[in-house]
């Protein structure tokens, strides 16, 4: 594969995340969540040849940007439904 994209959930303490970070030919990491695997995911990264980039996104960090003719009750119950799953 020449240009793939992995979503995966590992530990910090992961074998296989520290030799994928460490080695892996990788373009970005997007890291969501806080400390202290923001730390370890970034300070094991640092020593990755292909210095990736690592973008860091905090524990439920996200926006909605909605037009004012958007702005009604039937799209606040809308993006209120999809906002559930995350509690």
């Amino acid at each position: 594969m020449r240009r793939g994209l992995l979503v995966a959930y590992l530990t910090h303490e992961s074998r296989n995340l520290k030799i994928m970070l460490e080695k892996a030919p990788l373009g970005v990491v997007n890291y969501w969540g806080s400390e202290p695997g923001r730390t370890v995911i970034a300070r094991t990264l640092s020593s990755n040849p292909h210095r990736p980039r690592l973008v860091v996104n905090g524990p439920m960090t996200g926006f909605s940007m909605i037009d004012a003719e958007k702005a009604t009750d039937e799209t606040a119950e809308k993006l209120a439904l999809e906002m559930i799953p995350y509690d």
